[in-house]
């Protein structure tokens, strides 16, 4: 079946019409009704993952795990099934259908006593040009609420974002164009309020430098490191 951006956004509208966004809330109440059906109506691939897991550290590369992006991208929304990343993008799609510009992020987490690749949500409130973390896997994989809007990822137990993914990079930001070529589009429907100059995050700093003030900061309390 080739997918196109029309069968993408039909998609995207089927999901939104099962949500049933109520017009009367706040966008910050729309995002998390958004947030909490994924939770609620989609499962995580272990199966698939475990299979990436399995040779995550294989040198060959005709050894590891198939991989398509592409899939993984569209799986949660033809299989309600999926993994970090698919979750991630189609939750960003979703966002920017009510007028929601989120980040798709990619750091290290702790698993089973290693450290695996992650991707996750920053979510941009234009109420107080702010962001926050959102990250619906954990919330489907531990059904509760504490994975989002939230703005110290280093606390919970997975520990996002304090191993480096490369040298001393501890997060990397997904490039607009991937998700574009993903939706088969040529931009976003909304406007970045933002410009990124540098997706890789070492510090505090580069996350600012970068626009992405995490709520936290206006309370002058450290936070990520």
């Amino acid at each position: 079946m080739e997918i196109t951006n029309e069968k993408i956004k039909k998609l995207i509208n089927k999901t939104l019409e099962e949500i049933k966004i109520d017009n009367s809330l706040t966008k910050y109440e729309q995002r998390k009704q958004i947030y909490e059906y994924l939770t609620k109506t989609k499962t995580y691939d272990y199966e698939y993952f475990e299979g990436i897991l399995k040779n995550y550290n294989e040198i060959d590369t005709k050894k590891r795990f198939p991989r398509n992006p592409e899939n993984e991208f569209l799986a949660p929304l033809l299989t309600n099934k999926g993994i970090c990343n698919g979750f991630a993008q189609i939750y960003k799609l979703l966002l920017e259908q009510i007028g929601i510009y989120s980040i798709c992020i990619n750091c290290m987490i702790k698993h089973e006593n290693k450290f695996v690749g992650h991707q996750l949500n920053l979510v941009y409130n234009e109420e107080s040009n702010t962001f926050s973390f959102d990250d619906v896997t954990f919330g489907i994989i531990k059904q509760t609420n504490e994975y989002f809007d939230y703005d110290s990822p280093e606390e919970l137990e997975e520990l996002q974002g304090l191993k480096p993914i490369y040298k001393n990079i501890k997060w990397m930001i997904l490039d607009e164009e991937l998700i574009n070529y993903f939706a088969k589009r040529k931009k976003s429907k909304i406007d970045s309020p933002i410009k990124i100059k540098n997706p890789n995050i070492t510090n505090e700093k580069d996350f600012i430098e970068n626009g992405i003030i995490i709520k936290k900061y206006l309370e002058k309390t450290k936070t990520m490191w």
